[in-house]
């Protein structure tokens, strides 16, 4: 029996800048979350001793932290659909995956024709839901403001 040669597919190296931007990037977003939180728990006791006296104020305050942490939600969701989207958009246009030319923070098989284009339909479809969600998050300000107000 003849066995045909089987090829090794073709692999996109890492790209060592891109992995130390997305190191970078992590700790960024970790330690401004530790700050965040940090901060949060002190904020949350003030609003408790406020809420004895004045609950209208502490009220207030509370439905603006809420729309903060909202819009921040749903700045998130909007980047990150955008971010998706475009990598989708790429990925279809050329027939590959990840898209020439794309910096990859770890070494991937490059996948070519039509399963390449499914990745980038549902990248795209993805991101959708994202940008979705992201307008649903804004549109709840409204209803959480017509709730506490």
């Amino acid at each position: 029996m003849v066995t045909q040669p089987t090829s090794e597919p073709e692999i996109e190296p890492a790209d060592p800048v891109a992995r130390r931007n997305l190191a970078a990037l992590v700790v960024i977003v970790v330690a401004g979350g530790m700050l965040v939180l940090g901060r949060l728990d002190g904020f949350l006791d003030e609003l408790e001793r406020q809420a004895v006296n004045d609950p209208e104020g502490a009220m207030a305050r509370a439905s603006t932290l809420l729309q903060f942490a909202l819009a921040g939600l749903s700045i998130v969701c909007a980047l990150c659909g955008a971010v998706i989207l475009r990598i989708s958009v790429l990925t279809f246009r050329s027939g590959q995956f990840p898209p020439p030319g794309s910096a990859v923070i770890r070494d991937l098989p490059v996948v070519a024709g039509p399963a390449a284009r499914l990745r980038g339909l549902l990248g795209v479809a993805g991101a959708g839901v994202l940008f979705v969600s992201a307008l649903y998050i804004i549109t709840l300000f409204d209803r959480f403001e017509r709730l506490l107000g």
